[in-house]
Parts: C-alpha cells; structure tokens; sequence
C-alpha cells in the first residue's frame, strides 16, 4: 500500500471509531467528514473550530426570545442544552420550566439560577401540565436531517404538547448539526446496534419539522414551513465512508 493511501486509510478508520464511540453527537459527523473530503484537511480543521467557536446560534435565540416576549415570558426546555442555556441568560424576564430526566436537568437549574434567571424544576409526569402554562417549548437538537429534528428523549413530549397547545415550538442546529440523510440512518443504526433495536430504548427521538414553528440556527431564526417542504439543507458533505463500520 502506497504511504498515502496508509495514512487515508488511518484516517478513515479514525474518523469511523470516534462517531461509533459518539454517534449522536452531530458536529463530530461534521467534522470528520470535513477532514475527509478535504483537499487541505489542515485548513478546514481550522474553519471548524473557528465555526464553533464563532457560533451565533444563542445570540440569534436570545434575540427571538426578546422580540417575541419583551414583557417577560415562560419557556419549557427538557434538561441541559449549552445554546440554550447561553440565551435564556441573555434574555431578561424569561421564566424557565426544565423538565428533570436524564438529560442535565439539574445543571440546567443551576447554570439559570446562578444568573438569576427564574427557573422551576418540573418532574416529568407534569411536563405536559407545565408546557400548557408556558409561551414555547424550546428543544435542542442534537444532529437534524432533511425532515425532522434529532433531540435527547422526553423533547418531543414536549414539543406535541405544545403544538396542540398551540404554543410555539422552537428548534435549535447549532453549528453542525444539520446532516445528511445518510449520515442520520446512519446514526439511527449505531445507536439501535447499541441498545435493543427498538425505537423506545433510544435516548434520541425525532421530531418531525410538522411540529416545529421556528428552527434557530448559526444562520439566524427560519420558519419550519420551508423545511418541511423543502426539507433541510445539510451543512456537511456526504462522505459514505463513515457509514461503514470499523473493523476494529
């Protein structure tokens, strides 16, 4: 084998091991499949760090959140989530309701309640109730695809809840999270690999864009009827090779 082809080798290999080990972790899908389509692998590794670093996805929700709610408002959010927590701080007179699972809540708590921010810890057979008295449910998203949006379990609890409830239900893509359709079979396949096969043992859920009112994003604050139409546009390039699961 050529020296060239090796070291490709080992960085597929690399790559295919470190999603295995994560596999619900979207921006890591992103990144390894930067490096692996690029022809200056250096170069986009720095574009990554610069993108994550330089995410505006909180600005742009603490933003919606203000204009939407300037005279104060209620949130329901399912545990921990570091874009939303970053904007429901930045959003002066936003009461929070943070459903307790297995999902950070209670750092959730604290991270809001250190920064004065009205927070109440909601047991999870009183979600539904709580989301009835809040303005929006906000769910982060984990990785998302072309119809729908990947969240910790108990979100799209949360999220039915308030589309019958004709609440406004907001979805976050950070910074690489948006994938291709292949890359989140893919990643639904690891993750029932790993767990009994079956749709209620996974510690992610789908939530269809039908649900969703908003998608918020490094690109600023959508409407979901685009996605839901359109479908969602991913931001990282489709490399096969990370399907495949590793020999070792």
């Amino acid at each position: 084998m050529h020296p060239i082809e090796h070291l490709r080798y080992l960085a597929r290999l690399t790559c295919r091991r470190i999603v295995e080990r994560h596999p619900a972790c979207g921006p890591l899908w992103w990144l390894c499949a930067e490096l692996l389509t690029a022809l200056e692998p250096r170069d986009a590794l720095r574009r990554c760090v610069d993108g994550v670093r330089g995410d505006s996805t909180p600005a742009h929700l603490a933003e919606h959140l203000a204009t939407q709610w300037s005279e104060g408002g209620m949130i329901a959010v399912n545990g921990w989530s570091w874009e939303v927590a970053l904007a429901l701080v930045s959003s002066f007179g936003i009461e929070v309701c943070v459903v307790d699972g297995d999902n950070g809540a209670d750092h959730m708590v604290r991270v809001l309640e250190r920064n004065e921010v009205v927070t109440h810890l909601i047991e999870p057979q009183r979600a539904a109730a709580a989301v009835g008295e809040c303005d929006a449910v906000v769910v982060s998203g984990a990785f998302a695809g072309p119809d729908a949006v990947w969240s910790p379990v108990g979100s799209a609890q949360l999220a039915s809840v308030a589309y019958c409830a004709g609440r406004e239900v907001i979805a976050t893509t950070p910074v690489g999270t948006r994938l291709p359709r292949v890359f989140v079979d893919a990643i639904v396949q690891l993750v029932d690999d790993d767990t009994r096969g079956d749709a209620w043992h996974r510690d992610i859920e789908s939530i269809p864009f039908g649900l969703v009112t908003t998608v918020v994003g490094p690109g600023g604050v959508e409407s979901s009827a685009g996605f839901t139409t359109n479908g969602l546009v991913p931001e990282a390039p489709v490399a096969t090779e990370l399907t495949v699961r590793s020999a070792m």
